[in-house]
């Protein structure tokens, strides 16, 4: 209850500064520069790039038409398997929504859709998408409220302005092992290292290509320039999800982290055969290649089944024969004569026996031998 309580006043806190008048700045097209909050008026429908963890939610506030903002408002906060909803009517409620899918730690891709009463949030992934929430509201939406790690925008890369002197904080993608950093601008990238504080690198005008592993509660972070053939020093952090602390000198930097660069490719490589495969051109000469190819491999298949059924006649022939030479030489000795006794025995078979001059015979054995004969 105390958590609830604390996370609802930390949502309000810049609403009480009235903070909410004065966005930070309007994002949009491809470039998707980071920042902590943004606001927007009534309806919108926006694509949002958003870093979401269990220790980093993306924050919705809704305030409503004609009510006061601190007695009536909703505070929506995303996580990786569920939505959490604080509701304030001049009393506090809250419920959880479990998503239908779990989204993956890291940077996500959502669209929010708000008009009037209605509130939709999908969960994106290329083409597909994923309803993970679908609310219907008692009043009508005045302002939207977003706060966290995130950019409204519809690129798939996040990117960071550093200032000369700045100190920044690049959250890396938790579950990719390698990603690419591009180093652009008139400044110089510091990267500080934690291990040693004393040792920095510097990077300018380049791409850093980032290798990244995970054990237990520490991140491991190998950095080398793209091109380089050295083997990069691993940075050993106390935290369990990858990121790198910058500082720019000398000018402004301008940092992009390709999310789906490297391993990304490999690591979806249905994707990438179902790209080849959509991406081959049939021509006609194509056709008319692999319809005389099909048609050679039909008849190969039908001249070997000819041959293979010769074969097995003239082995069923020959099986025949050998039967029947067998079966009039195990004749002989099943002539019965009349003086023959039927035995009152029965074999380990169950066969019924007689007896003929001490030897023991399967009468039931000869008399289907003699049946054959007889039929042939």
């Amino acid at each position: 209850m105390v958590l609830s309580l604390g996370m609802l006043l930390y949502s309000l806190l810049p609403l009480s500064q009235q903070a909410i008048w004065h966005p930070l700045a309007v994002y949009t097209g491809d470039q998707c520069t980071v920042v902590n909050w943004m606001n927007f008026n009534k309806s919108l429908s926006i694509n949002v790039l958003s870093y979401i963890t269990p220790n980093y939610p993306l924050n919705i506030t809704l305030l409503f038409q004609d009510h006061e903002q601190f007695s009536y408002h909703d505070a929506l906060y995303i996580y990786n398997h569920q939505t959490i909803r604080y509701k304030e009517r001049k009393g506090h409620s809250n419920n959880n929504y479990t998503s239908p899918v779990a989204i993956p730690e890291g940077w996500n891709r959502l669209k929010l859709i708000v008009t009037d009463k209605n509130v939709r949030l999908k969960w994106t992934n290329g083409n597909d998408e994923v309803s993970l929430l679908a609310l219907t509201l008692d009043l009508s939406v005045a302002n939207v409220f977003l706060r966290g790690i995130f950019s409204v925008c519809s690129g798939v890369s996040p990117e960071w302005d550093v200032s000369e002197g700045k100190e920044v904080t690049i959250l890396l993608q938790p579950l990719q092992s390698e990603q690419l950093l591009e180093v652009t601008g008139n400044g110089s990238l510091i990267v500080h290292h934690e291990i040693s504080t004393e040792t920095q690198s510097r990077f300018a005008n380049t791409t850093l290509r980032i290798k990244t592993r995970r054990q237990d509660l520490h991140s491991f972070i190998g950095i080398k320039e793209k091109n380089e053939g050295d083997q990069e020093v691993y940075d050993k952090l106390e935290v369990p999800r990858p990121q790198l602390t910058v500082t720019s000198v000398g000018g402004m930097t301008h940092l992009s982290l390709k999310l789906f660069d490297g391993d990304a490719s490999e690591e979806d490589g249905s994707s990438s055969i179902v790209q080849d495969i959509a991406s081959i051109k049939v021509t006609p000469k194509h056709f008319i290649t692999h319809f005389f190819v099909f048609i050679s491999g039909l008849g190969i298949m039908y001249i070997i089944n000819i041959a293979r059924s010769a074969l097995m006649r003239k082995d069923g022939d020959q099986t025949g024969q050998n039967q029947e030479e067998q079966d009039q030489e195990r004749e002989q000795f099943c002539e019965i004569p009349s003086s023959a006794r039927i035995s009152d025995q029965v074999d380990s078979s169950g066969h019924v026996v007689y007896q003929k001059g001490g030897n023991i015979r399967d009468a039931v054995n000869c008399f289907s031998i003699k049946n054959r004969s007889t039929s042939t």
